[in-house]
């Protein structure tokens, strides 16, 4: 079978989706990837042979540029005859849906990671991103959802031929080591933390719906109950 993953940029694929794509190619896939090169892509991929397809796909969906990405990658579909595309993000799952709705020889699975809509969401998220993933959901062969309240609105109000859920995207376990009582004592005296301290730890990337804001402000009332409280951040830069 031969396989298009599409994401808006390349940090999804190297994030979350090699694993996905090694499975495959070992499998005997043929799979290639379409996204924005704004992380350099992971050196991984090009060993196990998928091709990549530099599509200047723009994270936010009012940028002129997704009308020529969209253009630019209705022509790689046409071209490369694809059997199935997955794709990932919101921006280039539109444009993929778009793409493919009138080929009737092509699947869509689409990944979202979380909808832009939600309980507690500002109300222009649901006037602009609720309507175009509801009409977008009947060109969508498979949508995979993360999370309960997703699942939930994609199977009561979409018109997906098959709505599913997964609970994350996935991690592999195998490449982190738990470490022994001594080692981390040993860890904080190398960074000049006490036994005492109590070390809270955030990762993710550094943009507004992550709500680092949040974090900072719940992190200064708990110091007044727990005056050695220390936060460390690891964050990745859009």
């Amino acid at each position: 079978m031969k396989i298009l993953y599409v994401t808006t940029i390349s940090n999804t694929v190297n994030t979350f989706l090699i694993p996905h794509i090694k499975m495959l190619i070992e499998e005997g896939h043929e799979v290639h990837c379409a996204f924005n090169i704004v992380q350099e892509v992971n050196e991984e991929l090009i060993k196990m042979g998928c091709k990549i397809h530099e599509i200047e796909f723009q994270r936010s969906p009012l940028r002129k540029e997704n009308i020529k990405a969209y253009k630019k990658l209705k022509k790689l579909i046409q071209q490369e005859k694809y059997d199935l595309v997955h794709t990932h993000t919101p921006v280039a799952s539109a444009c993929v849906r778009l793409a493919c709705k009138n080929f009737n020889n092509i699947k869509v699975i689409y990944t979202a990671h979380g909808f832009h809509f939600y309980k507690g969401a500002p109300i222009q998220n649901w006037l602009i991103y609720y309507p175009i993933e509801k009409w977008l959901s009947k060109y969508t062969d498979c949508l995979i959802t993360i999370n309960n309240e997703d699942y939930k609105i994609a199977k009561e109000k979409f018109k997906a031929k098959h709505v599913t859920m997964l609970e994350g995207v996935g991690i592999d376990s195998t490449k982190f080591t738990p470490q022994t009582l001594d080692k981390k004592i040993q860890l904080r005296k190398e960074y000049g933390y006490s036994e005492k301290d109590f070390i809270l730890i955030f990762v993710g990337e550094l943009n507004h719906n992550k709500h680092q804001d949040l974090l900072i402000n719940i992190v200064s009332k708990l110091k007044s109950k727990i005056p050695n409280l220390k936060l460390f951040t690891s964050v990745a830069l859009k």
